[in-house]
Order: structure tokens, then C-alpha cells, then sequence
């Protein structure tokens, strides 16, 4: 995690629990991916089920997403990490959950 991201999860505890919910949301995700293509499981129930985490994640990371817009402490640390230019927290790369600002 990078400081800037430390610092805001010391600031903002709604961050740092939208944080951890998306992380625990892509690493269930993962697993489950990862222990279906193992045991080579098909079928319609293993793509619903895989669909269904797919859409958790999602679901955690837009709602990080949209806090991270709405929040002025959040906005705050990442006008901070970003020189003090702009209030954009917004983060482009959805796979990397930990959000580097």
C-alpha cells in the first residue's frame, strides 16, 4: 500500500472498511476462480457462481469508487499525493484494489 493510501485509510475509517471489503471481495473471487479451474468444474451452476463474485467484487469497488469521489477527507489526501493539484482520487485501474493514489 502507498503512503498516500495508508495515510487516507488513518484518516477515513469508511475508506479503510470499503478498502477491505473490496479486497476480501477480489480475493474470494480469486480463489473461487482459481479452485474452479483446478478441479475443472463446468456447467451453468460454476459460471452463475463465478458471475455472482465476479459482480461482489464490482459491486465493493464501485461503492470505494464513489466514496472516494463524495468524501472531502479522501479527496483531500489524494490532492495531497498528487502535488496538491486537483481533488480527482478517482483510480483507473480497477484490478489493482489496493488504489494508489
Amino acid at each position: 500500500m502507498s503512503a498516500a493510501a495508508e495515510v487516507q485509510t488513518a484518516i477515513c475509517g469508511e475508506y479503510e472498511r470499503l478498502l477491505q471489503q473490496s479486497q476480501r471481495a477480489a480475493k474470494t473471487w480469486n480463489e473461487q476462480r482459481a479452485a474452479i479451474y483446478d478441479s475443472g468444474a463446468k456447467g451453468r451452476e460454476i459460471d452463475l457462481e463465478l458471475l455472482r463474485l465476479q459482480a461482489q467484487y464490482a459491486s465493493a469497488y464501485a461503492r470505494l469508487q464513489k466514496h472516494m469521489r463524495e468524501c472531502e477527507r479522501c479527496r483531500f489526501v489524494a490532492s495531497m499525493a498528487n502535488g496538491g493539484a486537483g481533488n480527482d482520487a478517482r483510480s483507473d485501474a480497477p484490478s489493482d484494489v489496493s488504489v494508489h493514489l
